[in-house]
């Protein structure tokens, strides 16, 4: 009888935990990574303004909240508008630390 049972409720397990996994799989593949989202909030600025420019490279790290905090750029001329655009943007990443110095390059593309 005890086999009967574990026979009937064993595939009816796995069957469960399979589907579960399936479900994991397809939330995380449609969250956006942290790059994405960068990439999101960067489009927001006009970078026409700046023809002489062709690389960026911004220093930041994630505050508490999930916040990003501009450190410095190494273009005086973009540093204000990057500060303005991206400081204390929440940024979903499991990622990144806290407090932890990150450079991320760009290349404008015209």
């Amino acid at each position: 009888m005890n086999f009967k049972k574990l026979a009937l409720i064993l595939p009816l397990f796995v069957s469960i935990s399979m589907t579960q996994l399936q479900a994991t799989d397809r939330i995380t593949d449609s969250e956006p990574t942290w790059q994405d989202q960068m990439v999101s909030y960067l489009s927001t600025i006009d970078f026409d303004k700046y023809d002489d420019l062709e690389n960026v490279m911004i220093d930041f790290m994630i505050v508490e909240g999930d916040k990003i905090l501009i450190i410095s750029t190494n273009e005086p001329e973009m540093d204000a508008t990057l500060k303005n655009k991206l400081n204390y943007k929440t940024l979903s990443s499991t990622e990144l630390e806290f407090y932890k110095k990150y450079t991320l390059p760009i290349a404008i593309q015209r």
